[in-house]
């Protein structure tokens, strides 16, 4: 099952000025979490604490 990963809009502003080699890693890892969703753990993601969502990572 592939996840949907939604980017908040200030965080495309930040993403699309970073330089290519961090926009790539990041796809890299974001492709990860589309795939295993709220189950991938550490080290890649953690939960957040406080957060009003449920499954935040």
């Amino acid at each position: 099952m592939e996840w949907n990963i939604i980017f908040d809009p200030d965080f495309k502003i930040w993403f699309y000025q970073q330089e290519q080699g961090l926009q790539d890693e990041t796809f890299s890892v974001l492709s990860v979490l589309g795939e295993f969703g709220p189950k991938l753990g550490r080290p890649r993601v953690d939960t957040l604490e406080g957060s009003a969502f449920q499954n935040m990572k």
